[in-house]
């Protein structure tokens, strides 16, 4: 082997030692008012992107919560850490048209934020906020279609579930009182979450 050749296979492991080095410095949780969230890397092509995965924005909508307005997620989170590096379920519905099977559960209220790795709660990116359609009886936020990690670039991207079907719209009069909407209700539940912790991530909140 020449000396040039060597020369230049340790440059090329200095330069990539350093990027190791350099990206495993970057963060990767963020602290709200419930406690320290820990992300993981996602993969994009345009920039390093922390991906931080099912974060409850309102308690489960089960039992006496069925069917009534969301309620704020306002306990610490358990040990006072997240480990928020998987989607959480989608909210229950008739059909799909994910690429891919997803789970289902009532308890579903999560959303995810996709940051760049080097943003910090000075940074005040734009935040890209994304709700799915569907016609308020399918949709999910852990759809593949709509993995934000790609769009993080120079700014927040968010996305959210909703309640859908009959548990998110279904209106009943006198004695259940059921006045439907649930799912805008979560959607601006939602929305007031990001407003009061997307600072953390690296957000303009204003």
């Amino acid at each position: 082997m020449s000396k040039s050749i060597y020369t230049d296979i340790l440059q090329t492991l200095s330069l990539l030692s350093i990027f190791i080095i350099a990206v495993s410095t970057q963060t990767l949780s963020v602290t709200v008012s419930n406690g320290t969230i820990f992300g993981s890397y996602c993969s994009s092509p345009f920039a390093n992107v922390v991906a931080y995965l099912g974060i409850p924005f309102a308690q489960p909508p089960v039992g006496t919560l069925r069917w009534n307005a969301p309620i704020s997620y306002n306990s610490t989170y358990p040990n006072g850490t997240l480990n928020a590096t998987t989607f959480s379920p989608s909210c229950y519905q008739f059909g799909s048209f994910s690429t891919e099977p997803l789970p289902y559960s009532e308890d579903c209220l999560y959303l995810n934020v996709w940051a760049p790795a080097n943003a910090t709660k000075n940074s005040s990116l734009p935040v890209k906020v994304w709700i799915y359609g569907g016609g308020g009886y399918i949709g999910s936020s852990s759809d593949p279609l709509y993995n934000g990690c790609a769009i993080a670039t120079n700014a927040i991207v968010v996305s959210m579930n909703y309640r859908l079907g009959p548990l998110g719209w279904l209106t009943l009069g006198a004695p259940l009182n059921f006045t439907g909407n649930y799912g805008v209700l979560d959607v601006l539940m939602a929305l007031q979450w990001i407003q009061e912790n997307i600072a953390s991530f690296g957000g303009n909140n204003v």
